[in-house]
């Protein structure tokens, strides 16, 4: 089993636009994904369903096992984050760890917020500035 299953997934928001039409994607632990397409093909409407910020009209999300229909959005985001598109909506902090562990110190998970820090780059741990590019 995937850590990430979207099972012949599909969204359609109020009015009937169709963003997201029989979807089947299955993501390991670990793995590193791009979602990438047009304007309008879905991408976000996707992302969105993997931390129940909405769900889907037909089809299952599965997260390590939990469908997210039978969840809230605050109990799916202790496994799932989302990172915003724009990084001046997203970066607060000085350096990457302190970003990437905010959430899970907020959760009163220290023991995640250091996995989480573990993820950084070794140079980016500590000290080590975001540099904040608009283009």
């Amino acid at each position: 089993m995937s850590y990430i299953e979207l099972k012949d997934v599909s969204f359609a928001y109020p009015g009937g636009f169709l963003a997201v039409d029989h979807l089947t994607l299955n993501i390991e632990k670990g793995e590193n994904v791009a979602i990438v397409g047009q304007n309008g093909a879905g991408k976000t409407t996707t992302v969105k369903l993997l931390n129940a910020l909405h769900y889907p009209t037909e089809g299952d999300v599965i997260i390590d096992g939990m469908n997210t229909k039978d969840y809230t959005t605050a109990q799916v985001s202790r496994k799932v984050g989302y990172v915003f598109q724009n990084p001046d909506d997203q970066i607060f902090h000085s350096t990457v760890y302190e970003e990437v562990a905010f959430g899970p110190k907020m959760m009163k998970l220290p023991e995640a917020a250091e996995e989480a820090g573990q993820l950084c780059p070794a140079d980016h741990r500590h000290g080590q500035v975001c540099q904040r590019k608009s283009l």
